[in-house]
């Protein structure tokens, strides 16, 4: 509880080797390993756990994440499914299953499961976004549209989901929508040079040259929290400069 894991770590490997068949012994060192980042230990003590006891929710749960994470999907989807008939509240446990299951190229199966976590928690931003990503792929662009909008509801600090929206809307050639949504996000997050990127590129696919040069400079002003490389950015500034002159 003080975050003294080392302490913590050494702890429960003395208890469990006094009394190795204890399940919640097991599991909390088994968690430990697993927030340290050592699958390779943290996995076999959470199997370990349900050979003692096979109803533990939350073993199963981590489990299957872990698994995930090795792409044993597979093996993945077992323990999250397990997990989600031990509780079927767990709105996590059916999040990760639909992520399991979107890696195994069950769109389907994703796109139910997803829907029973907002079912659950309507607030679970994330199944939103992920649902808009899956509509997006599917070239579903209105569905996508509409749950992006309903991200920016339940989270309107999400950058990720204003940048997926306005590359949509660029595509959909809706470049005044587009810009009204990156400027709703500025007003929460001026300081961000991504979105100043991205309003620079709805300006430009909307022959809004000057605009688009103010934006592609605003982002430049503050490399630190801008993911393009800066030199592409440079590089595209120019080429819009240039385009400028030649036009003048």
């Amino acid at each position: 509880k003080i975050n003294n894991r080392d302490k913590a770590l050494e702890a429960y490997t003395k208890a469990v080797e006094l009394n190795p068949d204890d399940a919640d012994f097991n599991y909390n060192l088994a968690f430990l390993y697993d927030q340290k980042g050592d699958l390779e230990k943290a996995i076999p003590l959470y199997q370990k756990v349900l050979n003692i006891n096979d109803d533990d929710e939350n073993t199963h749960f981590n489990l299957g994440c872990l698994l995930s994470k090795q792409g044993k999907i597979a093996e993945s989807i077992a323990h999250l499914e397990k997990a989600t008939e031990l509780d079927d509240t767990d709105a996590y446990a059916w999040f990760y299953l639909a992520y399991s299951y979107k890696k195994s190229g069950d769109i389907q199966k994703a796109i139910n499961y997803y829907k029973k976590v907002i079912q659950i928690n309507p607030d679970y931003s994330w199944a939103y976004y992920n649902l808009a990503c899956i509509y997006n792929e599917l070239n579903d662009k209105t569905t996508a549209i509409i749950y992006l909008d309903k991200t920016l509801m339940t989270n309107p600090n999400d950058i990720d989901a204003y940048k997926t929206l306005a590359t949509i809307l660029i595509e959909e050639k809706q470049f005044d929508i587009a810009a009204e949504k990156i400027n709703n996000a500025l007003t929460n997050n001026p300081n961000l040079a991504d979105l100043h990127y991205v309003l620079g590129k709805i300006y430009l696919h909307n022959n809004q040259i000057e605009e688009a040069i103010k934006e592609y400079k605003r982002a430049l002003s503050d490399v630190n929290s801008l993911k393009t490389p800066a030199e592409k950015v440079k590089a595209e500034l120019n080429n819009l400069i240039n385009q400028k002159v030649k036009t003048v």
